[in-house]
This record gives C-alpha cells, structure tokens and sequence, in this order.
C-alpha cells in the first residue's frame, strides 16, 4: 500500500467519523464542514499526485510524500493553537457566568433573609 493509498484511507476514515459525529449531535454543523472540506482536500491531493509534487517543488522538498506530512504538521499546529484560544475563551465566560450566578444567589438570599424578618 502506498503513501497515497493510506492518505485516502485516512481521509475516508476521518469523513466517516465527522458524519457519524454529526449523527450523534457530538460535532456542531460549523466544524462538520470544516472537517469534510479538509478530508476531501486530503483526497484530492492524494488521488492527483501531480498537485502534491507541484507544491513539494516550489517549497524546495525533493520527496513529495513528506510535503504533504509537513503540511498536516503545520495544520496540526494551527489547529492546536486555535483550539486553545477557543479554550481560553470558553474559560473566561465559564468565569463570569460563575461571579453572575454567585452574585445572583447571593442576592437571592439576601431578599430571601428580609422576608423572614417581616
């Protein structure tokens, strides 16, 4: 089986998921698209090998496999950082939705104390 082969496999693999996922509600629609339009750029790179030695010859990589591993190596790297300022900001509504909800029981409490004393 050749490298090009396995990337189409892969690719399959991770379509298949992305719609089982979308199935089962775990993935919103949003990045169900993104991943389909990545696992259909994979196949299509692998299925014309032409456009991936095209692209490892302009960038200077004599072996046209790893052009395409340096490829997913940068988007893995993006996509981490992405995903870590999503985190970041899911971090910092989790925080002030705490400080609301606390300042609202806090409040409710406090109403709840002046009705007992009347």
């Amino acid at each position: 089986m050749t490298i090009y082969n396995t990337s189409v496999l892969i690719a399959l693999v991770l379509l298949f998921f992305t719609f089982y996922a979308l199935a089962k509600r775990k993935l919103d629609f949003r990045y169900v698209i993104f991943w389909c339009v990545l696992s259909l750029l994979l196949i299509i790179i692998s299925v014309n090998v032409n456009i991936l030695e095209g692209i490892a010859s302009v960038l200077g990589i004599y072996y046209a496999p790893s052009a395409l591993f340096a490829a997913a190596l940068v988007f893995i790297l993006a996509f981490i950082f992405y995903i870590t300022v999503f985190i970041s900001d899911i971090t910092k509504r989790i925080i002030r939705l705490t400080q609301e909800v606390g300042l609202l029981k806090s409040k409710l409490e406090e109403l709840g104390g002046k009705e007992e004393e009347k």
